[in-house]
Protein backbone atom coordinates (compact mmCIF):
# COMPACT_ATOMS: atom_id res chain seq x y z
CA UNK A 1 0.00 0.00 0.00
CA UNK A 2 1.21 3.17 -1.15
CA UNK A 3 1.86 6.30 1.03
CA UNK A 4 -0.65 8.09 -1.12
CA UNK A 5 -3.24 5.32 -0.48
CA UNK A 6 -2.82 5.64 3.46
CA UNK A 7 -3.60 9.42 2.95
CA UNK A 8 -6.32 8.70 0.62
CA UNK A 9 -7.87 6.10 2.99
CA UNK A 10 -7.27 8.74 6.42
CA UNK A 11 -8.96 11.04 4.39
CA UNK A 12 -12.32 8.53 3.56
CA UNK A 13 -11.97 7.84 7.09
CA UNK A 14 -12.05 11.44 8.51
CA UNK A 15 -15.07 12.20 5.99
CA UNK A 16 -16.87 9.15 6.88
CA UNK A 17 -16.45 9.60 10.57
CA UNK A 18 -18.48 13.17 10.20
CA UNK A 19 -20.74 11.76 7.96
CA UNK A 20 -22.03 9.24 10.13
CA UNK A 21 -21.92 10.81 13.76
CA UNK A 22 -18.50 10.08 14.56
CA UNK A 23 -18.78 6.18 13.60
CA UNK A 24 -16.58 4.98 11.57
CA UNK A 25 -14.46 1.91 10.42
CA UNK A 26 -11.07 1.64 8.14
CA UNK A 27 -9.44 -1.39 7.44
CA UNK A 28 -6.17 -1.06 6.06
CA UNK A 29 -3.28 -3.97 5.33
CA UNK A 30 -0.40 -5.12 4.08
CA UNK A 31 -0.10 -7.73 1.27
CA UNK A 32 1.36 -10.85 2.31
CA UNK A 33 4.77 -11.82 -0.33
CA UNK A 34 6.29 -14.59 -0.93
CA UNK A 35 10.11 -14.70 0.60
CA UNK A 36 11.52 -15.34 -2.90
CA UNK A 37 11.20 -11.36 -3.60
CA UNK A 38 12.85 -9.81 -6.35
CA UNK A 39 16.07 -7.66 -4.74
CA UNK A 40 14.95 -3.83 -5.11
CA UNK A 41 14.90 -1.11 -2.88
CA UNK A 42 11.28 -0.85 -3.18
CA UNK A 43 11.38 -4.00 -1.40
CA UNK A 44 14.22 -4.05 1.08
CA UNK A 45 12.06 -3.59 4.21
CA UNK A 46 11.35 -7.76 3.85
CA UNK A 47 14.55 -8.74 4.24
CA UNK A 48 14.53 -7.33 8.03
CA UNK A 49 13.37 -10.34 10.65
CA UNK A 50 10.70 -7.23 12.38
CA UNK A 51 8.77 -7.49 9.29
CA UNK A 52 8.70 -11.31 8.60
CA UNK A 53 5.24 -11.92 9.37
CA UNK A 54 4.40 -10.34 6.19
CA UNK A 55 6.00 -12.52 4.27
CA UNK A 56 4.13 -16.17 3.19
CA UNK A 57 5.66 -19.27 4.66
CA UNK A 58 6.32 -21.93 2.28
CA UNK A 59 4.03 -24.86 3.19
CA UNK A 60 6.61 -28.15 3.84
CA UNK A 61 5.91 -30.99 5.01
CA UNK A 62 7.73 -32.03 8.26
CA UNK A 63 11.18 -32.18 8.38
CA UNK A 64 10.73 -35.45 10.10
CA UNK A 65 8.54 -36.79 7.07
CA UNK A 66 10.78 -35.08 4.44
CA UNK A 67 14.05 -36.97 5.94
CA UNK A 68 12.89 -40.26 5.18
CA UNK A 69 11.92 -41.54 8.83
CA UNK A 70 14.52 -39.00 10.53
CA UNK A 71 13.63 -38.84 14.01
CA UNK A 72 11.23 -35.50 15.71
CA UNK A 73 12.33 -33.88 19.00
CA UNK A 74 10.46 -35.45 21.54
CA UNK A 75 11.62 -38.86 19.84
CA UNK A 76 15.17 -37.69 20.29
CA UNK A 77 14.83 -36.24 23.58
CA UNK A 78 13.08 -39.19 25.22
CA UNK A 79 16.14 -41.59 23.96
CA UNK A 80 19.00 -38.70 25.18
CA UNK A 81 21.23 -39.91 27.90
CA UNK A 82 22.27 -36.59 29.52
CA UNK A 83 21.27 -33.23 29.95
CA UNK A 84 24.33 -32.02 27.22
CA UNK A 85 22.37 -34.29 24.51
CA UNK A 86 19.33 -33.01 25.38
CA UNK A 87 21.11 -29.30 25.53
CA UNK A 88 21.76 -30.31 21.77
CA UNK A 89 18.87 -31.69 20.74
CA UNK A 90 16.73 -29.08 21.95
CA UNK A 91 19.13 -26.18 20.22
CA UNK A 92 19.47 -27.92 16.79
CA UNK A 93 15.26 -27.85 16.37
CA UNK A 94 15.63 -24.23 18.00
CA UNK A 95 17.66 -22.79 16.18
CA UNK A 96 16.18 -24.32 12.54
CA UNK A 97 12.96 -22.73 13.54
CA UNK A 98 14.13 -20.16 15.04
CA UNK A 99 15.65 -19.30 11.43
CA UNK A 100 12.28 -20.36 10.26
CA UNK A 101 10.41 -17.96 12.40
CA UNK A 102 13.11 -14.34 11.27
CA UNK A 103 13.84 -15.50 8.09
CA UNK A 104 17.37 -15.56 8.55
CA UNK A 105 20.13 -17.69 6.94
CA UNK A 106 20.61 -20.78 9.99
CA UNK A 107 24.30 -20.33 9.44
CA UNK A 108 24.28 -16.42 10.60
CA UNK A 109 22.78 -17.91 13.73
CA UNK A 110 24.75 -19.50 17.05
CA UNK A 111 24.47 -20.41 20.43
CA UNK A 112 26.17 -17.27 21.56
CA UNK A 113 23.40 -14.85 20.13
CA UNK A 114 21.18 -13.15 21.74
CA UNK A 115 17.29 -13.08 20.77
CA UNK A 116 16.80 -9.67 20.85
CA UNK A 117 19.92 -8.88 18.76
CA UNK A 118 18.46 -11.19 16.11
CA UNK A 119 15.38 -9.15 15.85
CA UNK A 120 13.09 -10.94 17.92
CA UNK A 121 10.20 -8.72 19.15
CA UNK A 122 7.42 -9.00 21.27
CA UNK A 123 5.18 -10.44 18.34
CA UNK A 124 7.74 -13.18 17.51
CA UNK A 125 8.62 -13.76 21.38
CA UNK A 126 5.15 -15.06 21.19
CA UNK A 127 5.69 -17.26 18.07
CA UNK A 128 8.52 -18.68 20.29
CA UNK A 129 6.75 -19.65 23.13
CA UNK A 130 4.06 -21.07 21.28
CA UNK A 131 6.87 -23.14 19.92
CA UNK A 132 8.39 -24.26 23.07
CA UNK A 133 4.65 -24.98 24.21
CA UNK A 134 4.08 -27.02 21.19
CA UNK A 135 7.02 -28.86 20.72
CA UNK A 136 8.32 -29.56 24.61
CA UNK A 137 5.03 -28.57 26.29
CA UNK A 138 6.74 -26.11 28.50
CA UNK A 139 5.73 -22.89 28.96
CA UNK A 140 9.01 -20.23 28.64
CA UNK A 141 7.72 -16.63 30.04
CA UNK A 142 8.16 -14.17 26.85
CA UNK A 143 10.23 -11.56 29.56
CA UNK A 144 12.89 -14.50 29.57
CA UNK A 145 12.63 -14.72 25.63
CA UNK A 146 13.66 -10.85 25.60
CA UNK A 147 15.52 -10.46 28.72
CA UNK A 148 18.74 -10.59 26.76
CA UNK A 149 20.10 -14.33 27.54
CA UNK A 150 21.55 -16.04 24.95
CA UNK A 151 20.65 -19.00 22.91
CA UNK A 152 22.82 -21.25 24.73
CA UNK A 153 21.44 -19.90 28.35
CA UNK A 154 17.69 -20.54 26.96
CA UNK A 155 18.53 -23.92 26.19
CA UNK A 156 20.34 -24.66 28.78
CA UNK A 157 17.69 -23.79 31.39
CA UNK A 158 15.02 -25.64 28.65
CA UNK A 159 17.11 -29.01 29.01
CA UNK A 160 17.18 -28.32 32.69
CA UNK A 161 13.77 -28.06 33.29
CA UNK A 162 12.69 -30.89 31.04
CA UNK A 163 15.09 -33.16 32.96
CA UNK A 164 13.62 -31.81 36.26
CA UNK A 165 10.47 -32.71 34.97
CA UNK A 166 11.50 -36.29 34.10
CA UNK A 167 12.97 -37.14 37.00
CA UNK A 168 10.03 -35.74 38.65
CA UNK A 169 7.21 -38.15 36.29
CA UNK A 170 9.64 -41.01 36.87
CA UNK A 171 10.04 -41.10 40.72
CA UNK A 172 6.43 -40.64 40.86
CA UNK A 173 5.51 -44.06 38.88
Amino acid sequence: MSESDIHYALTEAISSARAQNDVSAIWTGVKRLPREIPSSPEWNWLTRPLFSHHTMRVQHADQANSQGGAQSMAERLATSKTHQEAFLIIQEFFLVELARMLNLQHDLLGSNNDLTSLGVDSLSASDIRAWFLKELDVDVSILKILGGSTIRDRMDSLSATLEDYANLKFSSL
